[in-house]
């Protein structure tokens, strides 16, 4: 479950940050030092999004993640934009697009919240991956 990072690519001044497969266990500033360059303004982050807040829950261990994490990830290193994959196998449209829904409300708290402490939140696009999807730099 972890430490299973990812891995990082730079080509023609654009960067991917390829983090699935991760539980993403060590989400604290001080656990995520070694692994900030894996993430660091990134303009594009893979991430693990297989299961919801709630699923997590049950599914410690499992080795996969949940969207909240990636949004805390990508709003700490200045990644531009993340998109969630790895959707589990047995999950409907329907219970990933909650899952979007749920990872929009998180990101829009974590918003008001640094907007509260005076501090600049930092913007943020991400979407769930769909089959087919393709990202244009």
């Amino acid at each position: 479950p972890d430490p299973c990072w990812g891995y990082r690519i730079e080509n023609a001044g654009h960067t991917i940050a390829y983090c699935c497969d991760t539980e993403c266990v060590r989400a604290s500033e001080d656990k995520l030092k070694e692994d900030a360059d894996l993430y660091r303004n990134a303009d594009v982050m893979l991430f693990d999004g297989q299961y919801s807040m709630q699923e997590i829950i049950d599914k410690l261990n499992w080795g996969h993640s949940f969207p909240s994490v990636g949004i805390d990830v990508a709003m700490r290193f200045g990644i531009k934009n993340v998109v969630f994959i790895h959707h589990d196998t047995f999950a409907s449209d329907d219970e990933i697009y909650e899952n979007e829904k749920q990872t929009r409300r998180y990101y829009e708290n974590c918003v008001k919240e640094q907007n509260k402490a005076g501090t600049m939140p930092h913007k943020l696009d991400f979407s769930f991956a769909y089959e087919g999807m393709e990202i244009k730099f």
